[in-house]
């Protein structure tokens, strides 16, 4: 059975290039659909697009969100940004998402309040 989880695209610095380092952020409360343990991470795949990969769920007790990592991996073992992912299919930061979550598989689509079409830049 699939179920939508509501997320919202957050950044944690730069890289040395300058591109974000973005991750994604679900409310504990809102997480229960995420598959995830208290203090610890969990391997999930990731699909974001048509692509498939690698991505880690996240959380400890102290903080308030679920997150899924920064730091992903095609299913060769290739290190990925998941910024540069988002990037690469209209996703910016701030952006609510929606992670749809099926078993262990978690795929990033666009959230209710985003319209494909929005210019982001023109705000």
């Amino acid at each position: 059975m699939k179920i939508q989880v509501r997320g919202m695209i957050r950044t944690q610095g730069k890289y040395a290039d300058g591109m974000d380092s973005q991750f994604i952020a679900v409310k504990k409360q809102d997480a229960a659909g995420l598959p995830h343990v208290e203090d610890g991470t969990v391997e999930v795949n990731l699909v974001v697009g048509e692509d498939r990969y690698i991505g880690k769920i996240i959380t400890t007790r102290p903080q308030t969100i679920v997150y899924v990592s920064s730091d992903v991996r095609t299913l060769s073992g290739k290190k990925e940004r998941l910024a540069a992912l988002l990037a690469g299919n209209g996703f910016r930061r701030n952006d609510e998402v929606l992670l749809e979550v099926d078993g262990n598989t978690v795929r990033i689509k666009r959230g209710e309040n985003e319209d494909a079409n929005t210019c982001h830049s023109c705000a």
